[in-house]
Formats: C-alpha cells, structure tokens, sequence
C-alpha cells in the first residue's frame, strides 16, 4: 500500500549476510547519550532495526527513508515492513501525511529504500517503521524550502573508520537539532563512510575492536562493514535527527575507473545508504537547493577521473618532475561533469554556492617554486597528486568561471585528508596579494587516524610552513578529529571546525576548535574564536 510515496529503485540482489541483531555483542556501547530528535530524550535503538533508521537527498517534496530489519524475522519470504510520514512525532491520525508498505528481503539485505514524496516544501516530519509487530525509534527529517529563507545551516563530515575510535563528533551533530538556534537544514557525507579495510596505520581504540577479515571487495562484505559501523548509536541517533546527503570516495566507492572494489562498494552505497538512485545509474554528483540561499553542488571525483600521475619524491613531488599535474586535458571530474559543473556555478541564482568535494581543494604545497611558465603553471613542491593539485588546469578552470562571474560566495566543503584547514583559494594562488575566489572549510577525519595517532610531525612544526608556500592558508591543523559547520546567511557566512577532545571516549566533550566569519562578497575568511590559539 502506498500513500503518496513510492519505492525507490532496487539495487542488484545478491546474498544476505546473518548477523548479530544487538549492537552490544562486540563491546559497543548499547546506550549512548545522543538525544532523539523525536523524544528530546537519550537515543534508545532497536535490535529489530540494528543499523537504526534514516532519511537522504531531501527535495522540495520529497524526501528518502530507510532502514534495515533483522534477518532473523525472515521467514523465507521477506519481512513486511510498514512506514508512516506524519507532521507530528505522535502520529496523531489528523497529522499521518504518508504511508507505506514493503517487503525487505535477503536479495537486498533485508533493506527498505523509500522515496516518500508529496511533502510540502520547507516542513520538519516524522517517520517510523513497522516490522512483525515492531516499531523503530522515530526519526525526524526535513524537505528543502522554496523561496527566500533567513539562514541555511549545513554540517560535512568524512572518514570515519570503525577501529580508530568512538563517535563524540555524530553525537554533537545528533544534540544540534534539539536546539533551534543550532539545528541542521542538512547534513553532507563526503565519503568514507566505511572502509574496505578495517586496520591501519597500526592504530585501534581499545572497545572497538572487530574480527579480522579481508580487504572488502564483494557486495557481502560491503554489507558487512555498514553493518559494525552502525551498531554505534551515535552515529544512529545522528540519522535519525537529521536528513543526510552522500557521496562515495575511495574506500566506499572506487579510487578510480579500473578499481575492481567498485563492482561490490557502489551497489552497498546505493543499498545501505538513504541515496535517491536516479534511473538505475551509478551517478552520485547532483544539486539540492536550499531555497534562494545556497545551491549545494557535490561532485564525484572518482568514477571518471585520469590516472593519477606518480609521485617522485620521498614526501613530495616539484611539479617540474611531474608536468602531467598541469596538462590541460587531464581530468578528475571527467566532462560531462565538468560541464555540468561550470553550467551549475553559472546559472545559480542563489546567493551561496556550496561544493561538496570528497578531496582538498587548495594547493597543498611544502613549498613554492620559481616563475611560472606555460607549461608549469603553478610551480612548487607538492605533497598529493590524488587530490585538485594534481589536475590542476580543471581546478584553474574551475576558479575562472566563479572569477569572471565575480562571484565571491563560493564554499568548498572537503574532507578525506584527516586534517582541519580554513584557506581562501585564488585564481593565481601564487601571489600572496591576489584575490580569493572562494572559501575552503576541510573538516578532518571522524575518528580515521591522522598525524596524532602516526607519530607524524605535528601542527605547531608544519603549519607556519604550509602557510609561507600557501599564502592563502588561514588555519592548518592535523592531529585534531572532527567537522565543519557552516551557516550562510545574506550578508555572511559563519563557519565552525567541532571537534571531540578525544575519539578514546564515546561521551568526550565536543567543542569549537576554531570558528571564521567570511563576509558575502569577500572569499575571506576571518577568524572569530574557537579553543586553538
């Protein structure tokens, strides 16, 4: 039965995994402090709906709900699952908007992927779904508005690996919406959601340990990984209060084109996450307004990128060594999306342009090198070739459209590098003096180890340096974990850098590490306060 909702398309089936229905059976806290949306009270799961509940890819009226039944009420014929919509977190009959039935089966491990639409625009709803005389915790989410708004807030987040620590940074977002002053219009996934590998960098917190098993390839083992990652109820509690738009990177998705591990990570992307799949493709860039305010643009910058040039150096590479970074026809977003990408950046009306990119933006450089000519555009010394510095002359091209439409309220939210930093980004980012085009807010990692939990130089050694090569670089800081937040109004922008005093404790205290003030018209962002000196 459908009430004003329709399913969503159906991944490929392939076979379900049984699995433990309790998030308690491997040490994970089975109780966190997180508060519902819903209830105003500490977030309480549900071993019938073990990876909790969600909503994603909110529009004007519509909006994507999921979640996950216990396979073990399969009893061979799928688990009916019910959904109700309403305006209320009673569900008092007068407020029910929507409902709906289906049937979550092994061919799509037992997960419901509902697009729910003829929903008013701008409106906060309720939703809950219903599973052999089972009810889920409620969830709360939100359509984007139509028209003018006052404000629009947005919070980015990345890289969260499961074994390297506990989730204090989802719990903040989670508690953000019980106050209106704070609470999220939306929230970005920019990858990493889960790994392919479970160990690294010989670094894991004590309590969340998990078996040893292969390198994930395979849809099953894709499965399996949101599946641990999501017994935490942090990050439950953190779907559950706030409408959630994702994009895949290199440990979810694919590095690039030739990686075999898409062929299992981008059907589990699709199944395990609440993402509008459009025409059965595989595409993931896209555009949500928030009303006039800002058009968020998130990009994919692996499904149809040019192989990465090689590395030369020990730490990194002069660009003289590997003139390919700047060769005009090399491409990262491919130019189909390139070009849709420059056509959005033109035709947008509103008045902040929000880029969601899974890589850092800014030229991260160790140092500068001499003149430019024209086949080393932007000499220096540079430490990445996977992220924008190396394909640097679709990055130019990027920042000329935004030049020579004068538009100066562009923000690039970023993640995957594990560190925070705050720069302004110039179309010639090798002059000092030269005018920023726009904003980067890099949000660190979630709990995925960084220069702390490397032994890698730390923040005080290396920012004065980043900053004499990157003239334009405001804040750099590796060893802390965390987001960005970000509210844009008219005549501004203030963004926050949150981040737990420690991923070793789920109930770490989480505070504002710095926070910039960037005037609309200006691409400058200017430091207001936060705990880092």
């Amino acid at each position: 039965m459908l009430g004003r909702s329709a399913l969503s398309g159906l991944a490929a089936a392939a076979p379900a995994l049984h699995r433990q229905a309790s998030p308690a059976w491997r040490g994970v806290p089975s109780t966190t402090t997180a508060r519902s949306a819903a209830t105003g009270d500490a977030y309480v799961g549900d071993p019938v709906f073990p990876d909790g509940i969600a909503s994603g890819d909110p529009a004007l009226d519509k909006v994507v709900l999921w979640t996950c039944v216990d396979p073990e009420l399969d009893r061979r014929d799928g688990v009916p699952v019910g959904l109700e919509v309403a305006r209320d977190a009673e569900f008092t009959s007068s407020a029910v908007v929507a409902w709906a039935t289906a049937v979550a089966t092994a061919d799509r491990d037992h997960t419901v992927n509902l697009d729910v639409d003829g929903l008013e625009p701008g409106t906060t709803y309720y939703y809950r779904f219903t599973a052999r005389g089972h009810q889920s915790p409620v969830g709360r989410t939100k359509t984007l508005p139509d028209g003018e708004v006052d404000r629009v807030r947005l919070a980015a987040f990345s890289c969260q690996r499961y074994v390297h620590g506990y989730f204090p940074s989802h719990r903040d977002l989670a508690d953000l919406a019980l106050d209106p002053g704070t609470d999220l219009d939306l929230v970005l996934s920019l990858g990493d959601y889960v790994y392919n590998t479970e160990w690294a960098d010989d670094w894991a917190v004590e309590g969340r340990d998990l078996p040893a098993r292969p390198e994930a390839f395979t849809l099953a083992e894709f499965r399996r990984r949101y599946h641990d990652l999501r017994a935490d109820l942090a990050l439950q509690a953190m779907h559950a209060n706030h409408p959630v738009a994702c994009i895949f990177d290199n440990h979810d998705g694919m590095g690039d084109p030739s990686d075999e591990m898409g062929a299992g990570a981008v059907p589990a992307f699709f199944e395990q996450l609440p993402v509008r799949r459009v025409g059965g493709t595989d595409r993931i860039h896209r555009r949500l307004s928030v009303g006039g305010m800002v058009d968020v643009v998130l990009l994919d910058e692996r499904q149809f990128r040019d192989p990465e040039v090689e590395s030369t150096g020990p730490i990194a590479t002069e660009g003289t060594d590997a003139p390919a970074i700047f060769d005009p026809e090399r491409t990262m977003l491919g130019a189909d999306q390139r070009d849709w990408l420059l056509d959005e950046l033109a035709a947008s009306t509103a008045t902040w342009r929000v880029i969601g990119s899974q890589l850092m933006f800014w030229p991260w450089r160790l140092s500068q090198g001499g003149a430019p000519t024209d086949e080393i555009t932007h000499p220096g010394s540079y430490l990445n070739f996977t992220q924008w510095d190396g394909y640097q002359a679709e990055r130019d091209t990027i920042l000329r459209v935004l030049d020579e439409r004068g538009d100066r309220n562009a923000v690039v939210l970023s993640g995957d590098s594990h560190l925070f930093s705050v720069a302004g980004v110039a179309l010639d980012f090798d002059d000092p003096d030269a005018e920023p085009v726009l904003v980067e807010l890099n949000g660190s990692s979630i709990t995925s180890a960084n220069a702390d939990e490397r032994n890698l130089p730390q923040s005080a050694l290396t920012e004065p340096g980043f900053k004499d090569a990157n003239p334009q670089l405001v804040l750099f800081d590796s060893e802390r974990h965390g987001l960005s937040v970000i509210e844009l109004r008219r005549d501004g922008a203030d963004a926050e850098l949150r981040s737990p005093t420690s991923i070793e404790d789920p109930e770490a205290p989480v505070e504002v590490l710095a926070s910039f003030r960037i005037e609309a018209g200006t691409a400058r962002p200017e430091r207001t306060g936060g705990t880092r000196g």
